[in-house]
């Protein structure tokens, strides 16, 4: 539900720029919240690389949909928050892509 305020101003924009807007923060302060309270949960209570899975994936890279609708609007701030997004996405997918694909390489069977 988060990814789709994040996307649907995409179609809204054409109808009403002040509602896609509004949609699209509430979108963008929900996906940090969320990402916020995942990193919090895994970064709390120690992991194993067994436990590691693909899905994890998921909650912290749905901050690169940020970027994808936010770089249509033309507010000043759009721009700051779709890479700071933008960055905090890129990291966490390396280094998740790197424990994810050590685990499935190196796993005993």
């Amino acid at each position: 539900m988060i990814i789709s305020l994040l996307l649907l101003p995409g179609v809204l924009m054409a109808w009403s720029p002040l509602v896609a807007g509004s949609v699209w923060l509430i979108g963008v302060a929900l996906i940090f919240l969320f990402a916020i309270f995942v990193l919090r949960k895994w970064m709390g209570h120690q992991q194993t690389p067994e436990s590691a899975m693909p899905v994890w994936v998921l909650p912290v890279t749905g901050t690169l949909n940020v970027p994808i609708v936010g770089n249509s609007f033309k507010s000043g701030y759009t721009h700051e928050l779709c890479l700071m997004f933008f960055g905090i996405g890129i990291v966490f997918i390396i280094m998740l892509m790197t424990i994810i694909i050590a685990r499935l390489f190196f796993r005993d069977n």
